[in-house]
Protein backbone atom coordinates (compact mmCIF):
# COMPACT_ATOMS: atom_id res chain seq x y z
CA UNK A 1 0.00 0.00 0.00
CA UNK A 2 1.44 3.39 -0.75
CA UNK A 3 0.76 6.46 1.47
CA UNK A 4 1.09 10.13 0.52
CA UNK A 5 1.08 13.18 2.27
CA UNK A 6 0.52 16.49 1.24
CA UNK A 7 3.43 18.20 3.03
CA UNK A 8 5.42 19.65 0.38
CA UNK A 9 4.98 22.37 -1.67
CA UNK A 10 6.22 20.52 -4.69
CA UNK A 11 6.13 16.89 -6.19
CA UNK A 12 7.32 15.76 -9.82
CA UNK A 13 6.43 12.74 -11.82
CA UNK A 14 9.38 12.41 -14.90
CA UNK A 15 10.69 10.00 -16.96
CA UNK A 16 10.35 8.57 -20.41
CA UNK A 17 7.43 9.31 -22.69
CA UNK A 18 4.29 6.67 -22.62
CA UNK A 19 5.65 5.44 -19.14
CA UNK A 20 2.64 6.39 -17.73
CA UNK A 21 3.02 9.97 -15.55
CA UNK A 22 -0.06 11.11 -16.41
CA UNK A 23 -1.55 8.41 -15.64
CA UNK A 24 0.03 8.58 -12.55
CA UNK A 25 -0.75 12.12 -12.12
CA UNK A 26 -4.70 12.07 -12.63
CA UNK A 27 -4.79 9.14 -10.36
CA UNK A 28 -3.61 11.04 -7.25
CA UNK A 29 -5.45 14.16 -8.46
CA UNK A 30 -8.69 12.37 -8.30
CA UNK A 31 -8.29 10.62 -5.14
CA UNK A 32 -6.57 13.49 -3.37
CA UNK A 33 -8.06 16.41 -5.25
CA UNK A 34 -11.34 16.80 -2.49
CA UNK A 35 -8.68 17.35 0.20
CA UNK A 36 -7.98 20.74 -0.69
CA UNK A 37 -10.02 24.16 -0.75
CA UNK A 38 -9.07 24.64 -4.49
CA UNK A 39 -8.05 21.64 -7.38
CA UNK A 40 -6.63 22.22 -10.81
CA UNK A 41 -5.49 19.45 -13.23
CA UNK A 42 -3.91 21.55 -16.11
CA UNK A 43 -2.77 18.92 -19.17
CA UNK A 44 -0.71 19.51 -22.39
CA UNK A 45 1.10 22.43 -21.23
CA UNK A 46 3.94 22.19 -23.47
CA UNK A 47 1.41 22.01 -26.58
CA UNK A 48 -0.71 24.87 -25.55
CA UNK A 49 2.22 27.23 -24.26
CA UNK A 50 5.70 26.20 -26.50
CA UNK A 51 8.68 27.04 -25.95
CA UNK A 52 10.41 29.76 -27.24
CA UNK A 53 7.80 32.16 -27.21
CA UNK A 54 8.27 35.70 -28.28
CA UNK A 55 6.82 37.25 -25.24
CA UNK A 56 7.76 35.42 -21.93
CA UNK A 57 5.66 38.21 -19.27
CA UNK A 58 2.33 37.75 -21.88
CA UNK A 59 3.08 33.78 -21.69
CA UNK A 60 2.90 33.28 -17.56
CA UNK A 61 -0.14 35.89 -17.90
CA UNK A 62 -1.91 33.71 -19.94
CA UNK A 63 -1.09 30.47 -18.18
CA UNK A 64 -2.27 32.08 -14.93
CA UNK A 65 -5.30 33.49 -15.80
CA UNK A 66 -6.31 30.03 -17.65
CA UNK A 67 -5.39 28.27 -13.97
CA UNK A 68 -7.71 31.25 -12.17
CA UNK A 69 -10.39 30.18 -14.73
CA UNK A 70 -10.36 26.87 -14.07
CA UNK A 71 -9.77 26.78 -10.24
CA UNK A 72 -12.44 29.24 -9.42
CA UNK A 73 -14.71 27.50 -12.25
CA UNK A 74 -14.92 31.24 -14.09
CA UNK A 75 -14.82 31.94 -17.69
CA UNK A 76 -13.98 35.35 -19.58
CA UNK A 77 -11.08 36.36 -16.18
CA UNK A 78 -9.01 39.21 -17.36
CA UNK A 79 -5.77 39.25 -15.02
CA UNK A 80 -3.61 42.64 -15.65
CA UNK A 81 -0.71 41.46 -14.58
CA UNK A 82 1.40 38.48 -12.55
CA UNK A 83 1.02 38.91 -8.87
CA UNK A 84 -3.34 38.95 -9.62
CA UNK A 85 -3.43 35.17 -9.12
CA UNK A 86 -1.15 35.02 -6.16
CA UNK A 87 -3.06 37.92 -4.26
CA UNK A 88 -6.55 35.65 -4.53
CA UNK A 89 -5.23 32.61 -3.97
CA UNK A 90 -2.26 33.11 -1.52
CA UNK A 91 -4.38 31.71 1.79
CA UNK A 92 -6.13 28.75 0.41
CA UNK A 93 -4.92 25.39 0.38
CA UNK A 94 -4.75 24.39 -3.18
CA UNK A 95 -3.24 20.97 -5.47
CA UNK A 96 -2.76 22.20 -8.74
CA UNK A 97 -1.57 19.56 -11.22
CA UNK A 98 0.70 20.76 -14.43
CA UNK A 99 0.77 17.65 -16.83
CA UNK A 100 3.64 17.66 -19.37
CA UNK A 101 5.64 20.64 -18.41
CA UNK A 102 8.80 21.05 -20.42
CA UNK A 103 9.74 24.41 -19.19
CA UNK A 104 11.20 25.96 -16.29
CA UNK A 105 9.08 29.20 -16.97
CA UNK A 106 6.06 27.18 -17.00
CA UNK A 107 6.34 25.99 -13.62
CA UNK A 108 8.03 29.74 -12.74
CA UNK A 109 4.45 30.94 -13.73
CA UNK A 110 2.23 28.34 -11.98
CA UNK A 111 3.86 27.21 -9.38
CA UNK A 112 4.99 30.55 -7.50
Amino acid sequence: MIQIEFTFQHIGIWGPSGIGKSTIARALFGEYSHKFQLSVFMDNIRRRYPIPCHDVYSTKLQLQTEMLSQIINQKDIKIRHLDVAKDRLKDKRMLVVLDDVDHEMQLDALAK
